[in-house]
């Protein structure tokens, strides 16, 4: 079909597309006149040939609407080529029907009119419009209003196209219209009417011709307004005078209309989409004058906004150049910083700045980075900044940077916080004087300490004078400053000494600096020279360290610089640090006492163990020797009875001594056992016979099941000690004629040891401290020192075993261990 039609229309550029204007198939002419390829157009929307203005006001898809409902659309236009150059269409779009009468296609003829044959009167025309959007580009770049532009824009327009009336309506934001008595009118007495009647007709009621191009925003044309129902104005026309055509198109700014244009002849004119097109281009230049006054407005609104703020903020605002020369200085920069702005405007803002103290400014203003601005506002900074009077406070500052018509500006935006940097420079001592303390053992490193403490956040040199009352020793503690000047406090003058001694003396705060009558010097050693030079502390403060009503000694807080000055403020942070200080102070005398009181405990347990031990172990073995005696020799068997008893007492009193010695070893953390893996039959054997030769109870049976092949890590010295207070309380506690049972066995890579009585048990409220120290079990049989489960317990967890007890009251306990049997 499309071969058919281009060879019927020759000389036409034929396109076909679907009902949604995308290409289907292309003639090659239309190849040839748009400079693409086949392939780069099929599938594309026809809408991409068109220029930029025809897409802006939407006439692509106006042109399709109007085909789907009319059948066919002429119109002409310019067209885009694939290198970007324009031409001069004149296009005839037809619907296509299928066999039932249904819409399928769209077919486009496109006739360029570049051609050398195209009429002269296209082409005055289209010089006509170009002259008409030059000038009116020139008087919308030089108006500031959009009533300047359309005051100046409707005369242009109608004389260049030969309208004689023209008038423009203002559109609200709220779409209401009013005239803006803004009129082109060639001939007073033939259209002085018409003004007369638009004056007389206020507002564009919906249905109106007026309205119906703000609220479609595209142009409208009127073949006879005099006969459109919609032109209100038209029917008041005079009998001489009538109007035959007009149009009216939107001012657009953005997707907003703000005026309305029109213009009208009393000739007849033929409506052509060119002309439309034309207009609805004016229009959106038009606009572009409205948004530029919006922006103006708005940065009028943020200027005046902002000196408001400028001005009644509580925070300092200070503005500088790109020489960070300050060009903005607020009310409250000049009550927080003392200067008038006149004393500072011009001034480098290292004016306010201590000496040294960097700039809150990305970087000093150069050759490379003058007309820079920074990226926005700059994370909140702390700085210190100078007073008029020299004093230094400690501020918190915002940077932002913009580019302004005089280059760039650079604010920032601080607020004095030194009240809170107090609070939390108070803060972090307490806390580092809190980490000084937890760790109080020995006196000297716990108050060099307190006075680095003091140092590190609360003067230049930090002192801790101590005094003992007993023996009238004093002890000074100093931290010095650490700058450029090395500090060595060498003495204490005279007038330290009886400043001291006073705080000492009525316990109250001494607090004072370089304007007192009596200024306070030190003697030092300046720069590690050997010589003793005097410097004068600008400021001072020395609390006294008491704890229930005892003197202790002395805080002293130096500060060497002007701007570190102690006030009422520091009195409570310093009070509290010597609270503190004294009660540490205590501390570290009570864990002396205490160490002086475990010291002589451990001499006289080691005095007590070595005295009873070898006398205990001199009767066992005279007593072993005894019972030596031939079978038959009378002697033995006289005393026989006796020495047994002797024997055991001595065996139970070398207990006692071990239990007492393990116990120390626990509680200094020198408890230890050293295992390897052996065979557990031998060990439980050997306490077997241990606790038989000490417990005298030859009527209750000791049933043994150990598997002779059973293994676990063991110390075997302890493990028989574990089991042989497990034993002997499991002895003492049976009744005549019991059992007791010792079982082993292995579960997965640990060793479980269980030893089971048929004693009375243990009562539950018993059994939470069961393990602990002195906790005996009680009963007619109970005696010994109450350490043995404690050991027991300690044994097994140092095997890295638990310890354990089963038991219900009437029917008997059974104490478990375990002993882990994994590789070490």
């Amino acid at each position: 079909m499309l071969r058919v039609l281009q060879d019927v229309c020759a000389g036409h550029a034929v396109l076909a597309m679907d009902l949604q204007g995308r290409i289907v198939a292309v003639s090659d002419a239309a190849l040839i006149l748009t400079g693409y390829a086949s392939e780069e157009l099929i599938g594309r929307p026809l809408s991409e040939l068109y220029t930029v203005e025809d897409e802006h006001v939407g006439l692509p898809a106006q042109i399709l609407r109007d085909v789907a409902r009319q059948g066919s659309r002429q119109v002409e236009t310019w067209r885009r080529r694939k290198d970007g150059s324009r031409y001069p269409v004149s296009l005839l779009l037809v619907r296509t029907l299928d066999a039932h009468g249904a819409p399928v296609g769209i077919v486009e003829f496109a006739r360029d009119l570049s051609d050398p044959d195209m009429p002269l009167l296209q082409l005055r025309r289209d010089v006509a419009a170009a002259a008409v959007l030059e000038h009116i580009a020139e008087v919308c770049h030089e108006s500031t209003t959009l009533r300047q532009a359309l005051s100046a824009s409707l005369p242009i327009l109608c004389r260049h196209l030969g309208w004689p009336v023209g008038h423009a309506y203002a559109v609200t934001r709220a779409a209401t219209v009013h005239s803006l008595d803004i009129w082109h009118l060639e001939s007073e007495e033939r259209f002085g009417w018409f003004r007369e009647t638009t004056a007389a007709t206020p507002g564009c009621p919906q249905g109106c011709v007026v309205a119906d191009a703000v609220g479609g925003r595209r142009p409208i044309w009127l073949g006879r307004p005099v006969s459109e129902p919609r032109f209100r104005r038209g029917t008041r026309a005079p009998g001489s005078v009538s109007l035959t055509s007009g149009f009216l198109f939107p001012v657009t700014a953005a997707s907003e209309v703000v005026a309305v244009i029109e213009c009208f002849s009393d000739a007849p004119t033929a409506g052509e989409e060119r002309s439309l097109s034309l207009m609805s281009t004016v229009g959106h230049q038009i606009g572009l004058v409205a948004l530029r006054e919006r922006a103006n407005r708005a940065l009028r609104r943020s200027e005046a906004r902002y000196a408001g703020i400028v001005r009644m903020s509580a925070e300092c605002i200070v503005s500088v150049d790109a020489d960070l020369r300050i060009v903005i200085f607020n009310p409250s920069a000049e009550a927080t910083f003392g200067f008038r702005a006149d004393e500072v405007l011009g001034q480098p803002f290292s004016r306010l700045l201590p000496e040294g103290e960097p700039t809150p400014f990305p970087r000093e203003a150069s050759s490379e980075s003058r007309g820079r601005t920074g990226p926005g506002p700059r994370a909140l900074t702390a700085l210190r900044f100078r007073r008029k009077d020299g004093s230094v406070f400690h501020g918190e500052a915002s940077v932002s940077a913009w580019e302004a018509d005089g280059g760039p500006i650079s604010t920032v935006v601080l607020r004095d916080v030194t009240k809170r940097w107090r609070a939390e420079r108070d803060l972090r001592a307490l806390s580092d004087t809190g980490s000084v303390f937890a760790h109080a053992i020995d006196l000297i490193e716990t108050m060099e300490g307190v006075a680095g403490v003091i140092r590190a956040h609360l003067a230049d040199i930090g002192l801790v004078l101590l005094v003992d009352d007993m023996e009238g020793r004093t002890q000074l503690f100093v931290a010095e400053e650490p700058g450029h000047v090395e500090l060595t406090v060498v003495a204490t003058p005279d007038e330290l000494d009886a400043l001291l001694r006073k705080v000492l003396a009525t316990g109250e705060v001494a607090i004072g600096g370089t304007d007192e009558q009596t200024p306070l010097r030190l003697r030092v050693g300046l720069d590690g020279s050997r010589g003793k030079d005097v410097i004068t502390a600008h400021s001072w403060l020395f609390a006294p360290i008491r704890a229930a009503g005892r003197s202790h000694g002395v805080l002293g807080f130096v500060s060497l610089l002007p701007e570190l000055r102690y006030g009422a403020g520091d009195v409570t942070v310093a009070e509290e640090l010597a609270r503190r200080t004294a009660l540490a102070i205590e501390a570290v005398d009570l864990y002396r006492r205490f160490e002086r009181s475990a010291h002589i405990q451990d001499e006289v347990l080691a005095m007590v163990a070595h005295d009873l031990g070898r006398p205990a172990s001199s009767v066992a073995m005279v007593l072993d020797r005894l019972l030596r005696y031939p079978r038959g020799d009378d002697r033995r068997h006289r005393s026989r009875g006796y020495l047994e008893g002797m024997r055991r007492s001595a065996s139970q009193m070398k207990r006692l001594i071990d239990d007492l010695l393990d116990v120390r070893r626990i509680e200094t953390g020198r408890f230890t056992v050293e295992p390897s893996r052996q065979a557990l039959s031998p060990i439980v054997d050997a306490a077997v016979e241990q606790v038989r030769l000490a417990e005298e109870r030859s009527d209750v049976t000791i049933a043994v099941d150990v598997p002779p092949e059973l293994q676990a890590r063991s110390d075997a010295q302890r493990i028989i000690q574990l089991l042989s207070n497990l034993l002997g309380n499991a002895l003492r506690f049976s009744p005549s004629g019991g059992t007791v049972a010792i079982r082993a066995h292995r579960d997965a890579d640990t060793v479980v040891c269980a030893v089971r009585d048929e004693g009375p048990g243990i009562e539950p409220e018993r059994l939470p401290t069961l393990f602990d120290r002195f906790a005996a079990r009680g009963g007619p049989r109970a005696h010994g020192t109450g350490l043995g489960l404690t050991i027991a317990r300690e044994i097994a967890a140092a095997h890295g075993g638990r310890i354990w007890v089963d038991t219900q009251v009437g029917r008997g306990s059974t104490f478990c261990f375990s002993l882990p049997d994994r590789a070490p």
